[in-house]
């Protein structure tokens, strides 16, 4: 008696979604988590090449700063060797982020190479590198 009264109550059949729109949800949700990962690959990648490049340059200019003579460092201006420090000292902390981003790039191709493992066709490859 129950059951009768639910299935009375509800009309005359279940229904789903159409089958495109079924595809349009999953491309809108798990295409999205594809491009967050690409977009997160792209801008960390952006940031590395970079701080990579700045860190050549203070490289380059620490290099002129110490000079060429072999004993220069014994007779080195006060100016020249707090330049020399700001530039080791830029150079520490761009290589520590460079590692840094090589861990989060790396981790971010494993995920994204995991995830196109589950969900085959929903990636684009812009974060590919």
């Amino acid at each position: 008696m129950v059951m009768k009264a639910i299935f009375r109550g509800r009309g005359s059949a279940f229904r789903t979604r159409s089958a495109e729109r079924d595809q349009a949800t999953d491309n809108e949700l798990i295409g999205g988590i594809a491009k967050a990962i690409d977009r997160a690959l792209s801008a960390l990648q952006a940031e590395q090449t970079g701080l990579s490049g700045r860190v050549e340059q203070a490289a380059a200019m620490a290099s002129m700063a110490v000079g060429t003579d072999t004993d220069e460092y014994l007779s080195r201006e006060s100016a020249r060797e707090s330049g020399l420090k700001q530039f080791e000292g830029e150079m520490k902390v761009g290589r520590e982020r460079l590692v840094v981003l090589d861990r989060h790039i790396g981790n971010l191709r494993f995920l994204r190479a995991a995830f196109m493992t589950r969900f085959p066709g929903f990636g684009s490859t812009a974060g590919e590198k």
